[in-house]
Formats: C-alpha cells, sequence, structure tokens
C-alpha cells in the first residue's frame, strides 16, 4: 500500500488547467482559419456597372497605379481618386506621384490621408462622396486587404462599395507577414466601431 493519499478535489485544477489549455489551442485555430480565409481567400465582388471613382487605397506603389490606370483606361469609372501616404523611410522609399500631375481623359485627385490608415481614407470618401456626389464606388486594395477595406469601408465609408483587388507578387514571408497584420488589424477595426 503506497504512503500517497488523494487530495479532495486535487485532479480538478490540473483538469481544468488542461480543459482552458484545449479551448485555447481550438480558439487559435479556429482564428488562424478564418484568418487565413479573410486575408488568402477574399470574397470577390463584380462591378456595380461602371462607377462614379475608383477610389485607390495606399500605399501607391508602381504596381497598384499602373494597374489603376489600366482600369480606368478601360473606362471603369469616370474619376481616379489614389490614396498617397507619406511612407518613406531608409527600408522603404517614398514611390512617386508623378501620376498626380500628368494629363489624362479624366479627372484624379491624390491625397494623404488623415489619420494615415484605411479608417482615415474611409472617412475622406464619406466626405467626398457628400461634395462630389459620388454613387457608385470602386475601392482598389491589395487581396490581403480586402477583407479588412470591405468591414472599414462599412462602417466608414458614408454608403456602399465595391471592393476590388490588386494581386500584387508575395514572398512567403510576406504573406506570414500579411496573416499577422491583417488578422490584429482586423481586431482593431471591430474594436473600434463606426465612424462619427
Amino acid at each position: 500500500m503506497s504512503g500517497q493519499r488523494s487530495r479532495p478535489g486535487g485532479r480538478g485544477p490540473g483538469r481544468l488547467g488542461r480543459v482552458l489549455w484545449l479551448l485555447v489551442v481550438v480558439l487559435v485555430l479556429v482564428l488562424g482559419v478564418l484568418d487565413i480565409r479573410l486575408v488568402a481567400f477574399p470574397r470577390h465582388e463584380t462591378a456595380p456597372g461602371h462607377a462614379d471613382v475608383l477610389f485607390v487605397l495606399g500605399p501607391h506603389d508602381s504596381g497598384r497605379v499602373a494597374y489603376a490606370l489600366q482600369l480606368m483606361n478601360d473606362g471603369v469609372a469616370d474619376e481616379l481618386v489614389v490614396s498617397t501616404p507619406v511612407l518613406g523611410s531608409v527600408f522603404r522609399p517614398e514611390p512617386s506621384t508623378s501620376f498626380c500631375a500628368e494629363e489624362h481623359p479624366y479627372p484624379v485627385t491624390c491625397f494623404e490621408p488623415d489619420p494615415s490608415t484605411t479608417r482615415g481614407e474611409a472617412a475622406q470618401l464619406a466626405r467626398w462622396r457628400g461634395e462630389r456626389g459620388w454613387d457608385r464606388v470602386i475601392v482598389l486594395t491589395t487581396r490581403p486587404h480586402v477583407s479588412r477595406t470591405r468591414y472599414v469601408m462599412g462602417q466608414c465609408a458614408g454608403g456602399p462599395v465595391t471592393v476590388w483587388s490588386y494581386d500584387a507578387a508575395m514572398t512567403p514571408l510576406g504573406w506570414a507577414y500579411q496573416f499577422a497584420y491583417q488578422g490584429l488589424a482586423f481586431i482593431k477595426a471591430i474594436a473600434m466601431g463606426e465612424c462619427r
């Protein structure tokens, strides 16, 4: 006979700890799958017919701008608006804004969002919708940003938008960064709620 005695409730905290640990693992897995779905495989939307404006979210890298100009030349919208947030640093040089001053067969507006976030871009879109009478809006962003853009625009853009993606080439490290960044930014967007 061993000299060990079982303590009343001695197994409870161990079992409770394992159950909590299992719940955390399941929650992390569910959030991970949801993050992959929202970031890598967002829902695609079709055009609302001819749009009043093609509204391009920043950063205004050359690939995104070239795609926006191609869409405009294909006649998807009457006006082009491009967000040109200040991004310059030693590691990430400032993209060119020369296209803003060039002649185009349609109006082009470039602006620095304040704040320099998707929410700031959506708030500016809402202001211009009222001033310029835009009804049909196409918002262009990168694929990892589509789902969060749709959510933020729904909270702050002053009306419905159609969100399209520009599929820039990304490395596996770039995808890993996007899964982490977009997931956390989505949680922040939900916590902030509607624009006032």
